[in-house]
C-alpha cells in the first residue's frame, strides 16, 4: 500500500482521471480496493459495487413505477374502448327508433354509466 505522503505520479493520475473504466470495468482490482478499504479500515476507499448496486436499485424501482403506470393506462384505455364497442355494437343492433330510444335509456345508459341522456337538435 502507499503510504498518505507519497504521490501517484501526475501522468498516472491524469491517464486514470481520463480513463475510470479502467478501474470501473476491472473486477479484480475494484475488489482489491474493497478488500483493502476493509482490512484496514479506511474511509478513503468507496466501496464502488454498493454506489453501482445502490443506482441499480433505484432505476429498477423508477422502472418498476414507469411500468406499473403504463399498465394501468393500457388497462383504462383498453376498459374505455370495451365500453365503446359494446356501445356501437349495442346501437347497430337496434331495428327502429322506439329501440333506440329504449336501448338508449336503458343498455347503453349503463355501458357509458350516464345517469341520463339527452337529445339536442342543432
Amino acid at each position: 500500500m502507499i503510504p498518505a505522503e507519497t504521490k501517484i505520479p501526475e501522468k498516472l493520475r491524469k491517464a486514470i482521471f481520463n480513463n475510470p473504466e479502467w478501474i470501473l470495468h476491472h473486477s479484480e482490482l475494484l475488489n482489491h480496493l474493497i478488500i483493502t478499504e476493509k482490512k484496514y479500515d479506511s474511509d478513503k476507499v468507496v466501496d464502488i459495487h454498493d454506489v453501482i448496486v445502490q443506482k441499480k436499485n433505484l432505476d429498477l424501482e423508477n422502472l418498476s413505477k414507469s411500468q406499473d403506470f403504463s399498465i394501468s393506462a393500457a388497462f383504462e384505455n383498453f376498459l374505455g374502448v370495451s365500453s365503446l364497442h359494446r356501445w356501437i355494437i349495442n346501437i347497430l343492433d337496434q331495428k327502429t327508433l322506439l329501440g333506440l330510444l329504449d336501448a338508449l335509456g336503458t343498455d347503453i345508459g349503463k355501458i357509458l354509466q350516464a345517469s341520463e341522456i339527452k337529445f339536442v337538435h342543432i
